[in-house]
């Protein structure tokens, strides 16, 4: 992967996507092997230290946001990842996918 590219996940249910990205977040740890960001194992590391890589795991349909709405959600994200200039990154945000 270069920098800055998107890279997806897809497949069918239970096919092991939430549980490979919860893997990477660091729960569950993973048994074996590694898990690579920028030249370094990650999977030994505590989670807010992947966290601040900007690995991240939004659970699907546990409602666990629905009463915040998207812009409330976004700065939440940004700050847990260590990144500055929140106001500016929801400018991009929202140049992205207007409302």
């Amino acid at each position: 992967m270069d920098a800055g590219e998107i890279v997806t996940l897809i497949g069918a249910n239970g096919a092991g996507k939430s549980t490979l990205t919860m893997t990477m977040c660091g729960t569950p740890r993973a048994r074996s092997g590694s898990i690579v960001h920028d030249g370094q194992d990650i999977a030994p590391g505590p989670m807010h230290a992947i966290m601040r890589r900007g690995f991240a795991q939004a659970p699907e349909g546990r409602h666990i946001f629905n009463r915040m709405t998207v812009h409330e959600n976004l700065p939440i994200g940004a700050e847990v990842a260590g990144r500055g200039g929140i106001p500016d990154l929801l400018d991009q945000v929202f140049a992205l996918f207007p409302g």
